[in-house]
C-alpha cells in the first residue's frame, strides 16, 4: 500500500493560537519535520484601495516541499487570513472540507479563514506556495470554504503594446468586494521597459533573471527569489541585466470592485 507525506494546514480565527515556538520555527527557515520542508519566504504589507479608503493588508508567503514518505507532517496554524495556494511542481492530493482533489503545476486554490486543508504528495515530490492575506481580505467569505481559481490561460506570452514586456494571465477570481488575478511577466535578455502601471495593488515574486526594478523612481536590485509589494497606481520600470536569460516574475494583483 502506498503511503504519503501530508501537510495539515489550519487557518484559525484566534491569533492567540500562535505559540512562540511555532513562530520561531517558521522564521528559522526549513523545518525538520520528516517528509516536509517549509519556510517563510516573505512577510510584509500591501496597501490596498477600497471603498472606505486605503488599508494595509498583512502579506506572508510560505514555501512548501513535500515528498513521499510514511511520515505525517502537521503545520498549524498558518495565519488568520485568506490563503491563495499556488501549486508549482509535482502532483498533490488536497483534502478540503471532506472533498479530495488532485492538483498539479499551474493549479490554484483559495482557502477562507476558519477552513483547514490537507496536502499529500501524490508524486515523488510536490512543491507549492501559500500566499496569506490578512486585514480586510481576511474577512472575505467564499461560496464554500475553498474554491479553485479559473484559468483563462493563453498558450504563450502576449506582447504588451509598445514595450519589451510580455505577460500571460494564469488565473482570476472575484472575492467579495475584491478581485484576484495572477499573471506572469517576462522581460527579454538585456531589455528595459518604459514606465507602466499594474491594474491593482500587487505582490511580485522574481522567478529568474537579475536586474533592477524602479518603483516611482526608486531603484531596487532584484533577482530570483526577491518578493516586492507595490501600491495600486505606482509607476514601475524593469531592467534585465542578464544577456542570456529572461527576467520573469509571478504577479498577484488585487483590486477593489
Amino acid at each position: 500500500m502506498r503511503t504519503h507525506s501530508q501537510i495539515c494546514i489550519y487557518v484559525c480565527v484566534c491569533a492567540a493560537a500562535f505559540s512562540a515556538g511555532a513562530q520561531a520555527q517558521l522564521s528559522a527557515g526549513w523545518t525538520n519535520q520528516p517528509g516536509v520542508k517549509m519556510r517563510s519566504g516573505f512577510s510584509g504589507t500591501l496597501s490596498l484601495k477600497g471603498r472606505e479608503g486605503e488599508a494595509l493588508v498583512p502579506v506572508t508567503v510560505y514555501r512548501f516541499s513535500i515528498w513521499n514518505r510514511p511520515a505525517v507532517a502537521n503545520v498549524k496554524p498558518l495565519s488568520t487570513g485568506l490563503v491563495l495556494v499556488q501549486f508549482q511542481s509535482g502532483e498533490a492530493e488536497t483534502v478540503v472540507g471532506g472533498t479530495t482533489n488532485r492538483s498539479g503545476p499551474g493549479d490554484f486554490l483559495l482557502l477562507q479563514r476558519d477552513s483547514s486543508a490537507v496536502f499529500r504528495a501524490a508524486s515523488e515530490t510536490a512543491t507549492f506556495e501559500a500566499l496569506v492575506l490578512g486585514g480586510a481580505l481576511a474577512e472575505t467569505k467564499l461560496p464554500t470554504s475553498h474554491t479553485a481559481l479559473s484559468h483563462p490561460r493563453v498558450e504563450k506570452y502576449q506582447q504588451v503594446s509598445g514595450r519589451p514586456l510580455k505577460m500571460q494571465t494564469l488565473a482570476s477570481r472575484r472575492v467579495g468586494d475584491f478581485s484576484l488575478e495572477v499573471q506572469d511577466l517576462l522581460v527579454g535578455p538585456s531589455q528595459k521597459t518604459s514606465t507602466f502601471v499594474l491594474p491593482g495593488a500587487s505582490v511580485l515574486e522574481i522567478k529568474s533573471g537579475k536586474g533592477v526594478m524602479r518603483v516611482d523612481g526608486h531603484a531596487q536590485a532584484i533577482q530570483g527569489g526577491t518578493i516586492i509589494t507595490v501600491k495600486e497606481g505606482q509607476q514601475l520600470e524593469l531592467r534585465n541585466d542578464k544577456e542570456d536569460l529572461g527576467l520573469s516574475m509571478h504577479v498577484t494583483i488585487i483590486r477593489s470592485q
